[in-house]
């Protein structure tokens, strides 16, 4: 998938300086800020494993790719996205509601008793019992993972 930026036009100019300093600047900043967060808008490496314990959980990921495992009849319902991918309002501080983060997970199931249960983040809204060593790819386009068909 490609994500536009939306680009601004460069502010006008009046020809004084001191004047157009502060336009031109806070277009620069805005323009860079966006540019870096598409462009950085994925995380690289391996995570620490993670364990899921329960129905109906979230589970937190901060890597393309996590081995996971699970305790019987628990189960997985919404994916939270790596929270440095959130992104900043202009002001540099303020975090966006929306992430950044598009692309690519990796779950290595180190048991059989992974399960994605769709509803929360995960579409489609089914049950998706992992195999154990059998690594499930999700893609992430924005609002919602979608499993690689089996």
């Amino acid at each position: 998938m490609i994500r536009l930026l939306a680009r601004k036009l460069l502010p006008q100019m009046s020809g004084d300086w001191k004047a157009d300093w502060p336009r031109l600047r806070a277009w620069l900043t805005e323009t860079h800020r966006e540019t870096y967060e598409q462009l950085n808008s994925q995380v690289q490496g391996v995570g620490k494993p993670i364990h899921v314990s329960g129905q109906n959980r979230t589970i937190d990921v901060t890597h393309p790719i996590h081995h996971i495992s699970a305790e019987a009849n628990s189960s997985i319902i919404w994916i939270s996205l790596p929270a440095e991918q959130s992104g900043r309002q202009g002001d540099f501080a303020t975090a966006r509601a929306v992430s950044s983060f598009t692309g690519p997970l990796f779950l290595i199931p180190d048991d059989d008793n992974v399960r994605l249960v769709g509803g929360g983040n995960i579409n489609p809204p089914t049950l998706l019992t992992l195999v154990k060593n059998q690594v499930l790819l999700l893609i992430f386009d924005g609002e919602s993972w979608y499993p690689s068909a089996i």
